[in-house]
């Protein structure tokens, strides 16, 4: 057999063997894998000799024969000696880690998972566009959910937080860390920004194309790429203790990580301790957790709003449980959530702890990893603020009558108390203006953004598409992430302005749970805080938690307090009705990075 020929029969042989069903027999597989291997052999060619051993280990594996499929998946790695060791070498330990923690040898699992990830972090600087990176640990992530695993039944909390932090939300810790002056930079940029102008002119005359928007995104990844060359830093890694050390005494931290489909890690945090426990899902609670966040995801106003007083169900599944979690818990105020893949879709200040919603127990802010609490900060000295609101559109949307209304008070609430404050609307709310805003450096300079507008869902295949309607014209994340954004605090008053990319392009779930859609694009512009909303919003309660919300900031309340006491002074005066979790529930701050100790004051 020529090496063609055998490498034809070798992707046959894994094709069969993935659509087996689960429990029919293997046998002859692993025969004719063996037989493949020794022809492999006789060729002398070191890729075939591995990938047929690895075909046999993965065959063992589909049987249930983890122990038997250790011998040939060594012996792949052996024969690859010092090739291929970021694709083949990554997979045989990838897969080395399945056998060693089906069999429950958590030391030496502990060990091929340390070596593999080195490995996977290693190539995966390299790897920059993150839907790239996420498809890149599409077959890898196991070494790290092994390797979290590993690390919590060997007693090991900083060195499990680590492994899964490494895997949750890189890719805008990278680029937080790297830089703006590359030598190409500026040329991609100028090409960006021009592409940028020729899909807004196409989306006025309704003749957008598909290969424009392509080149768009390129140019995004390119620019992206030219950036982390200038910086040429990655995420900080967890030091023991530097991000509890970080923490606040009112702080706390919950902390989700998948270890299986069924098998969620919860770990309570605060400045001295660590409370890890694996919580088990039955069948059912993982389908109604599924039915639960693809409802929020997918809904349309016309929906019965009924469907999220159900996240209160959730409860006792997603929070701690343990005595441990509960005295970590018991005298904080403030409260950090690190939700992970679908968990993004629930509102988990909407939960009940001790019998009354989270909300009422803690001021809220949700976090992607525990790396960005590193990245601090200094908020700006008494900046302008801006707000946008947008009644009516020229696209067709139904008009919002209460946006330009809520703009005009949040504009004259910064201004009376002595703030430059700019408000877009009626007729100024395009985004000709915005840009003139950009070019101009007001953006650069404010502290504060606020849009009321319509907004869209995140789309899973091209979330960075995500979108904002203006009056004449689509506002999305491409395009605001090539702005230069000072704003410490950036308030989406739009409908699902604060959702995640969960899945998309052939994936159901991001391996690397990357933060991608309207979030991300603020983020890279430079804000640090998001207030935004997981779900449409009903227009009088946006109003006033939002108009709330920037009284109390402007007064010095730290943002995520502001927001807890703006939401509680809307439910202690709502009716029945208007109490339900579909009004006030939406509103959430995602975060990046923390203010400076010594300034707590929102002018400085």
């Amino acid at each position: 057999m020529d090496v063609i020929s055998l490498s034809l029969e070798l992707e046959a042989l894994a094709t069969e063997n993935a659509r087996r069903q689960p429990g029919m027999p293997r046998g002859d597989l692993v025969a004719r894998a063996q037989a493949l291997e020794a022809d492999a052999q006789r060729l002398g060619v070191p890729d075939l000799i591995a990938v047929s051993l690895l075909r046999q280990g993965d065959i063992l594996l589909s049987e249930g024969r983890p122990r038997e499929a250790i011998g040939p998946l060594e012996q792949a790695r052996a024969s690859l000696r010092m090739t291929r060791k970021d694709d083949l070498g990554v997979r045989a330990l990838a897969m080395l880690a399945d056998a060693y923690g089906a069999l429950g040898e958590w030391r030496t699992l502990d060990r091929v998972c340390q070596q593999g990830i080195d490995l996977v972090e290693a190539f995966r600087s390299k790897v920059t566009a993150p839907y790239l990176q996420s498809a890149y640990l599409r077959s890898r992530i196991g070494l790290y959910t092994w390797g979290v695993r590993a690390a919590h039944e060997l007693g090991q909390p900083q060195r499990m937080l680590d492994r899964a932090d490494r895997s949750k939300s890189r890719f805008v810790m990278r680029y937080l860390t790297g830089g703006t002056d590359a030598p190409d930079a500026g040329r991609v940029e100028a090409e960006f920004r021009s592409v940028c102008a020729q899909v807004d002119a196409a989306e006025r005359d309704g003749r957008v194309t598909e290969p424009l928007l392509q080149k768009r995104r390129a140019l995004w990844d390119l620019l992206v790429i030219e950036r982390l060359r200038a910086g040429g830093q990655t995420a900080v890694d967890l030091g023991r203790g530097t991000t509890q050390e970080l923490l606040a005494e009112d702080e706390a931290v919950i902390y989700h990580y998948w270890l299986s489909r069924h098998e969620l890690l919860i770990a309570t945090i605060d400045r001295r301790r660590i409370d890890a426990e694996v919580r088990t899902m039955s069948p059912a609670e993982r389908r109604n957790l599924e039915a639960f966040t693809t409802a929020v995801r997918t809904y349309a106003q016309s929906g019965p709003s009924s469907i999220f007083d159900q996240a209160v169900e959730f409860s006792t599944l997603l929070l701690p449980s343990g005595p441990q979690g509960a005295a970590i818990l018991r005298h904080k105020r403030r409260l950090l959530v690190s939700p992970h893949r679908l968990l993004h879709a629930i509102p988990f200040h909407a939960l009940r702890w001790d019998g009354r919603h989270l909300l009422r127990r803690f001021a809220l802010t949700y976090v992607p990893n525990l790396a960005t609490l590193t990245v601090t900060y200094r908020p700006p000295h008494q900046a302008p603020m801006v707000a946008v609101g947008v009644a009516h559109y020229q696209l067709g949307q139904p008009p919002l009558p209460r946006a330009e209304e809520e703009a005009e008070a949040v504009r004259d609430l910064y201004a009376g108390n002595g703030f430059q404050a700019v408000a877009l609307i009626g007729p100024d709310g395009t985004e000709r203006k915005l840009e003139e805003l950009e070019r101009n450096g007001v953006l650069g300079r404010c502290g504060t953004l606020h849009l009321a507008t319509h907004g869209v869902s995140v789309s899973g295949d091209t979330p960075m598409e995500s979108n904002l309607i203006l009056r004449d014209s689509v506002l999305d994340g491409l395009d605001i992430s090539g702005w230069n954004l000072g704003a410490e605090v950036v308030v989406l008053s739009a409908c699902c302005s604060g959702q995640r990319a969960i899945a998309g392009r052939g994936m159901q779930e991001l391996p690397g749970d990357e933060l991608l859609g309207l979030q991300a694009a603020f983020f890279v512009a430079g804000a640090r805080r998001i207030l935004g909303s997981l779900w449409p919003v009903d227009s009088a309660a946006a109003q006033q938690i939002t108009t709330d919300f920037h009284r109390r900031l402007v007064e010095g309340t730290s943002p995520e307090v502001a927001l807890q006491r703006a939401t509680l002074d809307y439910l202690d005066g709502a009716g029945l009705l208007k109490r339900r979790a579909y009004y006030w529930a939406p509103f959430f701050i995602a975060a990046i990075g923390r203010r400076r100790p010594a300034e707590e004051r929102l002018r400085g």
